[in-house]
């Protein structure tokens, strides 16, 4: 399990690389680079950097996810609260992670289909509103799922099978179409009810500074 996370880590430097041989500059349809797209990647700084922040945003994110199932009704997130901060239960349920296979759960379909395509849009985000490209913004929408299923969540369930799969392939989508519609609202600047809606539907664009950064960008033509 950790090399393949350590190969995707790899994978992630290799395809942020690609920018500066056109690697991905090419595509159509939903996943066409724009000429806001090859702008925006000229406000932010080295790609290491950029992935130094989308793992930031993935902190948080994992933090701020973790601390709300914890609240949640055990029904719901199906943690045990009796169990939740002892550490021989943690220890026991990673063992069980990394020692057996994803399995499929049995959570409420809103928490399967809804979240987790919002939360794998989240993780591509954090790397195309800075400008990467689809291909890095995806493996990093993998990697980050990885690492929630294993790190975040191993030490109190099983990784998922529904979870690692459409928490980034569903987020690869949503996350473009969230991007694009981020960027669409920049050509005339953003209003209020805007600023609003980008924030919901996009939060890395607020958590990268894009509201500033995007005034700055010629209409997509």
């Amino acid at each position: 399990m950790m090399r393949f996370i350590l190969l995707l880590l790899f994978s992630t430097h290799l395809m942020a690389q690609g920018d500066s041989i056109g690697v991905n500059q090419r595509t159509s349809g939903l996943f066409r680079v724009t000429t806001q797209d090859q702008e925006l990647k000229h406000y932010f700084d080295s790609k290491a950097k950029q992935q130094l922040r989308a793992f930031r945003n993935g902190f948080f994110y994992g933090l701020t996810c973790e601390v709300y199932l914890m609240a949640l009704p055990e029904e719901i997130s199906k943690w045990d609260r009796d169990n939740m901060f002892s550490l021989p239960h943690l220890v026991d349920h990673y063992r069980e992670t990394f020692s057996n296979p994803p399995v499929i759960d049995h959570d409420v379909w809103y928490v399967n289909y809804l979240g987790h395509p919002y939360q794998g849009a989240f993780y591509y985000n954090s790397i195309r509103s800075q400008g990467g490209t689809v291909l890095a913004s995806s493996v990093n929408a993998f990697l980050q799922t990885i690492i929630w299923e294993y790190l975040w969540e191993g030490g109190r369930e099983r990784p998922s099978i529904q979870d690692l799969t459409v928490t980034p392939l569903s987020g690869i989508v949503l996350g473009e179409l969230s991007h694009k519609a981020s960027m669409a609202m920049a050509r005339n600047g953003y209003s209020f009810p805007e600023k609003v809606l980008v924030t919901l539907i996009d939060p890395s664009f607020l958590l990268n500074g894009n509201f500033k950064t995007a005034r700055h960008l010629r209409p997509n033509l």
